[in-house]
């Protein structure tokens, strides 16, 4: 636990480093440009002593531009190596058989363990998180699974060292409604979003995301196919009934809709 702490201290003092590295290098780009600006609209050639100045500062700023360049790709390389080193590390523990469950295991046998330095990132974004668990995709990028409710929405996103972008997040989003006919709640897919593809992150959310649909008490899932993806309806059908989902399309195949039973 010790030795874990202070690999997590070593890498929040590295990423700030790096931070502060990168602003200093931009303020030093900053400046080198309005000197050079300076000295060519509002410097008389004249006045030689001020010349002999600014061609100083500007030997001082290229120069550090330059270290603190090499500095920040010294840090990049490092916090790489640092971060497989860890990895291996994490990966070396020994598997400790106890009825307690321990906070960076989880209680199944065969999950993984789910990563404490992106754990705390991900809090730290979004401090409303509840952590499903862990998994991996099929370019072996580690992933935490988690799920954020608020009012009648239900969004589950993968979040992972590649996928720490809001924007980026691969993501089902859906939102609990009512069926008057039916005179139940279910559950419709607004968006979902894989970022990357053909590489598993779909069929990792939407396995999650499956599973909490149930946990809301909603009668069945549903959502439409836009006609924008008709490029990528086989696909798209064959990912759905892959998760048991009904796909129809209209007579012109330009659109259609999913629905599966929970």
């Amino acid at each position: 636990m010790k030795k874990t702490k202070e690999r997590n201290f070593l890498k929040k003092l590295n990423d700030l480093l790096m931070n502060y590295t990168v602003y200093a290098l931009l303020l030093m780009l900053i400046l080198l440009a309005l000197l050079f600006i300076a000295k060519m609209f509002f410097v008389d050639n004249k006045t030689s002593n001020l010349m002999n100045d600014l061609d100083t500062i500007k030997i001082f700023l290229i120069d550090g531009c330059t270290m603190l360049g090499f500095y920040a790709i010294l840090l990049d390389n490092k916090d790489k190596h640092f971060g497989k080193r860890q990895q291996t590390v994490i990966n070396e523990i020994p598997v400790v058989q106890s009825t307690k469950k321990m906070k960076d295991k989880t209680d199944t046998e065969g999950k993984l363990d789910i990563d404490v330095y992106l754990e705390e990132s991900l809090l730290k974004m979004f401090s409303d998180a509840m952590i499903l668990g862990a998994e991996r995709n099929q370019l072996h990028r580690d992933l935490i699974v988690f799920k954020r409710e608020y009012s009648s929405y239900l969004n589950v996103c993968l979040f992972g060292h590649c996928y720490k972008s809001i924007n980026l997040l691969p993501r089902i989003m859906a939102e609990v409604k009512y069926d008057y006919e039916t005179k139940s709640n279910y559950i419709f897919i607004d968006h979902i979003q894989t970022t990357d593809k053909e590489i598993g992150n779909g069929s990792i959310v939407m396995k999650y995301f499956i599973n909490e649909a149930a946990k809301t008490g909603a009668t069945y899932i549903s959502g439409s196919l836009s006609y924008v993806d008709q490029e990528h309806f086989d696909r798209l059908e064959h990912f759905y009934k892959k998760f048991g989902f009904e796909v129809k399309f209209n007579p012109t195949r330009t659109s259609g809709t999913i629905k599966k039973i929970l």
